[in-house]
């Protein structure tokens, strides 16, 4: 069963480390956990999956508000990006 943990703020126009930011908050999570990703937000939000922070070359896929996203196995690093700013609210599957 999946953890539901308080959401994550993406400020706008900033890459955020999603294990980062879920660590920060007391989540026991490591890098390479599979999470459910959902855009509780306004706005759409660009997800990648690298190991540091990415730049404008880097591919991503684009979340829109209120639909989800599950992430790989065994993945290098989740990061998220939004123009408008938004909250995604994520599950650590167990």
């Amino acid at each position: 069963m999946a953890t539901t943990n308080k959401p994550i703020n993406i400020p706008p126009n900033t890459w955020v480390d999603i294990y980062a930011a879920l660590i920060a908050d007391g989540v026991s999570v490591s890098v390479g956990d599979q999470i459910i990703v959902q855009n509780n937000g306004n706005n759409s939000v660009q997800l990648t999956e690298a190991d540091s922070e990415p730049d404008n070359s880097s591919g991503f896929n684009r979340l829109m508000p209120n639909n989800y996203a599950i992430n790989a196995e065994s993945n290098i690093g989740a990061w998220a990006k939004s123009g408008g700013g938004t909250n995604l609210q994520i599950e650590v599957l167990a």
